[in-house]
């Protein structure tokens, strides 16, 4: 029904569609970038087919979806500027009740991968895939602390009060359920700062998910001052919230699965550059991630740190 109602949006839309069909797009099954062939301060697309388009923003970017705060720039006025360079319609850039064409959110001061949709058929069907845990979100962060290996998921409720503001979000009894799936990679230390590598995958969208998980744990996002008091400390040497959202994985209507990847911005490289391995395997895993490309694997071909 749902794919339905998208169908008759888009016959009643522009026919930007039908341009999108028209035009040459890099149908790959799976497109990756490194950082070398990323501009650090400005959007990039990664890839773009007739349904959907990844996006990578840098951080320092504003996602415009509800919920935002109103620092940084806004990838949604870049966006229709730019509109006829990623192929995304102003119709659907233009449509607040359909999160302007917007499937995945990151915060200001975090990068990587978005997932915008450019007709309304694509919109349905790729809240469908999210509702039905068939899009793929992994992520790269650094923590505070020594993670236990042993630590593979966290499945606590999340939420926060709209009326309050840009306040952070709270692990609350009747928030909204949400879960992220955790792998430990690294343990490490920055000077006297013991610190866990990790990767994580999401099963739900909560606002601040991650942070406010790991926060809860005891395990704070390195550079994350909203949810750890000592956080504006870290960025005299890590710049930002250490997170980035590395992969993307969703369907197409035909049922080819798309993959998008990058490896780390820059400045995240020249954090874990500065960091010390507790173990050999930590600096294995560590020198893969700055001059390897562990970020073009999958979940699954990723190993954990042994306990």
């Amino acid at each position: 029904a749902v794919l339905a109602l998208g169908k008759k949006l888009d016959e009643r839309a522009p026919s930007a569609k039908k341009d999108n069909e028209k035009k040459e797009t890099a149908l790959a099954k799976f497109s990756e970038l490194p950082t070398d062939d990323l501009d650090p301060d400005m959007p990039t697309l990664i890839l773009d087919t007739p349904e959907a388009a990844v996006l990578h923003k840098p951080p320092g970017w504003q996602v415009d979806t509800q919920d935002v705060g109103r620092m940084g720039q806004k990838l949604l006025d870049f966006l229709r500027v730019h509109n006829s360079e990623c192929g995304l319609p102003p119709f659907l850039l233009n449509d607040a009740p359909h999160n302007f064409g917007f499937l995945t959110r990151l915060d200001t001061p975090s990068s990587g991968l978005l997932l915008v949709a450019k007709t309304f058929e694509a919109y349905y069907s790729l809240r469908f895939q999210f509702a039905e845990d068939l899009v793929e979100r992994n992520y790269i962060s650094l923590v505070h602390g020594l993670v236990d290996p042993a630590l593979t998921r966290t499945m606590q409720p999340v939420g926060y009060s709209r009326i309050q503001g840009p306040v952070p979000s709270e692990i609350e009894d009747c928030g909204s359920a949400a879960g992220t799936d955790i792998k430990v990679l690294a343990h490490c230390q920055h000077k006297e700062i013991p610190c866990s590598l990790l990767l994580m995958r999401i099963r739900s969208g909560r606002r601040h998910q991650i942070r406010t998980h790991m926060a809860s744990l005891g395990h704070p996002l390195v550079g994350d001052a909203k949810y750890f008091a000592r956080g504006l400390q870290d960025h005299e040497w890590c710049p930002r919230n250490f997170l980035h959202r590395y992969r993307l994985e969703f369907d197409s209507s035909d049922g080819t699965r798309q993959r998008a990847a990058v490896s780390l911005p820059d400045d995240l490289r020249e954090t874990l550059q500065g960091l010390t391995a507790q173990d050999p395997s930590s600096q294995r895993t560590i020198q893969a991630w700055l001059k390897e490309e562990p970020w073009k694997l999958s979940w699954s071909e990723l190993s954990a740190l042994e306990s």
